[in-house]
């Protein structure tokens, strides 16, 4: 390598840091999740000139975030950094997407829990309380309002037992709801890092269509085990067997949701109908909750007996 070429790689290299202090900067006071697209633009600069020297700039970046803003920088290097290194090395090695999509959202899921932790370390109360507290107080300044409005106390009271039971839910299925955001960031990091790396002229594999996304085949199995360990763990103190099951009900469903919706698309793409219809029928179905359920049963029934024949062994 000769002078030029290597000067050109740290002047590129400097511009990673630069982009990354720049989605920092405005995920801090513009677009709080813009902070989660880093691993996509260290993973395009790793593949492009070396992972070695890609994570070394990121970590430069997030250790002069840290000299700006100490617990910002901090919270996004716990957050991000073992994620972006996992995305960016899992790539490198040309891993499935499906498994480095699993891999690195994993990872971020984990650096999820931990700086939510690490939020709640010096109080008393841990994030689960925390939040508790500010959806009572969320809740506190609805009904103020509607009191304001002067409606009649039924109504208020229906309201309250309405919105309390939803925020019940919505703390009891907090896991269920970080897992399928860390898969949404690994997900939408993956194509942001395909599609700029094609344009750069370099290839990575492609996600398979959403038509033929379906879950493994010993899925079945799995979650089998996973009811057998839970009924075992269901008479150990300490452990919240309802909040397991709840969790895990709630990642099922959402599962077969996303199964039937592919059911749906990959019919409609055999009838030839468009793109966008089918996009617009699929963004219907989700919209419209009474179909959801015969939508989760079609995901069930082809995961039993592979309605779109996609675990047909191939022809030698």
């Amino acid at each position: 390598m000769n002078n030029e070429t290597q000067k050109k790689i740290n002047i590129e290299l400097i511009l990673e840091i630069i982009i990354i202090l720049l989605i920092a900067m405005l995920s801090r006071f513009a677009f709080g999740n813009l902070i989660f697209l880093i691993p996509a633009v260290a993973c395009v600069f790793s593949i492009k000139y070396s992972f070695k020297e890609s994570i070394i700039s990121l970590i430069i970046a997030l250790l002069v975030l840290i000299l700006i803003d100490r617990f910002y920088g901090l919270m996004i290097l716990i957050q991000i950094l073992p994620m972006s290194i996992v995305f960016s090395y899992a790539i490198k090695l040309r891993k499935k997407p499906k498994d480095v999509i699993l891999i690195s959202s994993l990872v971020l899921f984990l650096c999820l829990l931990i700086s939510l932790n690490a939020l709640t370390a010096g109080s008393e109360l841990d994030f689960t309380h925390q939040l508790k507290q500010f959806l009572d107080n969320q809740l506190a300044t609805q009904i103020d309002i509607l009191e304001s409005m002067n409606l009649e106390q039924e109504v208020i009271e229906n309201f309250k037992i309405t919105q309390e039971n939803v925020y019940n839910y919505i703390l009891q299925i907090l896991p269920s709801i970080l897992i399928v955001y860390a898969l949404a960031i690994g997900y939408i990091n993956y194509n942001i890092a395909k599609y700029t790396l094609r344009k750069l002229g370099i290839g990575i594999r492609e996600i398979a269509p959403f038509s033929r996304f379906s879950v493994p085949s010993n899925f079945g199995i799995g979650v089998f085990s996973v009811f057998i360990l839970m009924l075992i763990l269901r008479n150990i103190d300490g452990v919240t067997y309802d909040v397991l099951l709840i969790n895990l009900t709630a990642v099922l469903g959402l599962i077969f949701i996303l199964q039937g919706l592919s059911v749906v698309d990959f019919f409609l793409k055999k009838r030839k109908t468009k793109t966008f219809l089918r996009a617009i029928l699929i963004v219907l179905i989700v919209l419209l909750a009474p179909l959801l359920t015969p939508i989760t049963i079609l995901g069930c029934i082809d995961m039993i007996f592979d309605l779109r024949k996609l675990k047909r062994p191939r022809k030698s």
